[in-house]
């Protein structure tokens, strides 16, 4: 992986989140802030149906990335699974539609479980891009799907179709991308043989049901407020979350780059560079939460009206929420370096299941503020299990002081909101970690990242 392989996966990143920033005030005023709260509805659907879409299929082909064979078998069971997905979907459609409120259709969620299942496949093509190292081929794909996707959304809504332009403009993206890209991969994957399952759905299913229960910290709170606010409250909500989720988007680039190579290194039992690199990433997600944090007021008071202004009080614990769910991705090697995902399933039922109802309980004592305190200490308190299971398992050389000092000087930062202090804090943290990310050791992830 040489710095020309990060400008596509960075020039990705940037393109395809731009495209989605760009978007987002023309959705929101073509649709109006009930419909926006539906589609926010729609959207917590879609987070925990992309994970059970993609059975961890993709974690695992990175899990083995260095075992072709292995590979060949993950994508014959992607084909043949995404195919089940589809044949399954009117009815599960139909069954979402009397289930959850808001008043979704069942035309917009069956369009949204067709994109998942053929998103299941785009991911895999998209994996397997990453492991055999062609970030140009990456590149092209991954902005191809958002650029037509955007461009069909906004005819579509300018012609007046509301959701419904959202969810017909994913299923044409996804499948014309497919067409023109993933064919021959697809063919192979018809054509090869599973052989053995089990170690796919091993270490792919609990990684999948882990992540998904983390729905619970990700949209499960929705239909709640739906009942407990009106819509327009809902929809506003909806938006200052999409934009909190800003700096993990802004951290992909670095995620694409390391998740295949971690693995890589834990097994050559490199650990002082995962350790290296690991809080590095930490301090560039600290250093893009200062900027974001200082632009995302004037961005709301710029570029959408006077009804979703009251989100932004609720900017600062978001962005918070932010950094806590994205450390264990993070600083978390040991929960994942193993033969199967169970440990990862376990720690987030630990946090998980007591969130069932700890978040009605707070929707109905406080409302919103009591559902984003109550979100708040149950993103700290899985962080930190997390970090410390991952140690236990494979104890990396970090520095505890320095990344307690990241999370309490970022939270101070965001409570006090004075811009000057988010952009010294981002200023600091991104000198930090460029400085780290420099700093040879003659390892092999180093010498990849300055060659």
């Amino acid at each position: 992986m040489n710095r020309s392989a990060m400008y596509y996966y960075a020039a990705g990143g940037v393109i395809q989140k731009s495209l989605a920033l760009l978007m987002l005030p023309m959705t929101a005023s073509l649709l109006g802030v009930a419909a926006f709260g539906q589609l926010g509805l729609l959207v917590a659907v879609a987070n925990v149906g992309s994970l059970v879409a993609s059975l961890g299929l993709t974690e695992c082909c990175q899990r083995y990335a260095s075992n072709p064979a292995m590979q060949r078998r993950i994508l014959a069971f992607g084909w043949r699974y995404g195919c089940v997905l589809i044949l399954v979907s009117p009815l599960l459609a139909w069954g979402l539609a009397r289930l959850l409120p808001g008043e979704l259709h069942w035309f917009w969620l069956q369009m949204l479980l067709l994109n998942l299942s053929a998103g299941t496949w785009l991911a895999l093509r998209l994996v397997s891009l990453r492991i055999n190292n062609r970030p140009d081929r990456f590149f092209r794909v991954s902005v191809s799907v958002s650029a037509l996707q955007t461009g069909l959304s906004l005819l579509l809504l300018l012609l007046g179709l509301g959701v419904d332009a959202l969810m017909i403009s994913g299923v044409v993206a996804t499948v014309a991308v497919l067409l023109w890209d993933a064919r021959p991969m697809l063919v192979r994957a018809a054509r090869s043989a599973i052989g053995s399952w089990q170690p796919i759905v091993g270490y792919g299913l609990p990684l999948a049901l882990s992540t998904g229960i983390t729905f619970v910290l990700n949209g499960y709170e929705r239909p709640w407020l739906a009942d407990a606010v009106s819509l327009e409250a809902l929809g506003a909500y909806v938006l200052v979350w999409q934009l909190s989720l800003l700096p993990a988007y802004a951290m992909e680039p670095f995620m694409l780059w390391w998740g295949p190579l971690r693995h890589q290194l834990a097994d050559n039992g490199q650990l002082a560079t995962l350790a290296r690199v690991t809080t590095a990433g930490v301090a560039l997600l600290v250093a893009i939460i200062g900027i974001v944090a200082t632009l995302l007021p004037f961005i709301l008071s710029w570029l959408f009206d006077s009804t979703y202004q009251q989100g932004q009080a609720w900017l600062p614990i978001l962005l918070m929420i932010t950094l806590l769910r994205q450390i264990p991705a993070l600083l978390s090697i040991g929960v994942y370096h193993r033969i199967t995902g169970n440990l990862a399933l376990m720690l987030n039922a630990i946090v998980m299941v007591p969130a069932l109802i700890v978040l009605p309980l707070a929707i109905a004592f406080d409302g919103l503020p009591g559902l984003l305190v109550a979100m708040g200490m149950l993103m700290a308190t899985r962080a930190l299990l997390f970090y410390r299971v991952s140690q236990r398992h494979l104890r990396l050389p970090y520095s505890p002081g320095l990344l307690l000092g990241l999370t309490v000087c970022t939270a101070l930062a965001l409570w006090i909101g004075h811009p000057a202090l988010l952009l010294t804090l981002a200023l600091v943290a991104a000198l930090y970690g460029i400085r780290t990310l420099k700093t040879g050791t003659g390892s092999v992830a180093a010498a990849q990242w300055q060659s």
